[in-house]
């Protein structure tokens, strides 16, 4: 069961040209307590940044100036609220409890 409030968790997502798959994984991210989110957008040019704004204004996106593959992740993580972070690509997210059991150990 999850715990009442956001959880004291940032969740890093690399994404490149996949708007659709970003929007999935941001909003199952928010279901799970985790409202820190920062989308590296590494030189998308399908309109991923703008949803986010549109979409999902509460998410951060940094845009690192062009496609900087897993090495975006770093840029995330300098701007994450908290200490313990996720790192996630575009297509995935974490299953119900993992964050918990991320802050558990």
């Amino acid at each position: 069961m999850r715990a009442s409030g956001p959880l004291p968790v940032s969740a890093v997502v690399l994404a490149h040209d996949r708007r659709h798959a970003v929007d999935l994984v941001v909003r199952r991210l928010r279901s799970l307590g985790i409202d820190d989110v920062l989308v590296v957008d590494s030189g998308s040019s399908d309109g991923t940044a703008q949803m986010l704004a549109e979409t999902h204004p509460w998410v951060t996106v940094v845009d690192p100036g062009g496609n900087v593959g897993a090495s975006g992740r770093n840029l995330g993580v300098e701007q994450a609220r908290h200490e313990h972070v996720l790192m996630l690509d575009d297509d995935a997210y974490p299953r119900p409890g993992a964050a918990e059991a991320l802050l558990e150990t």
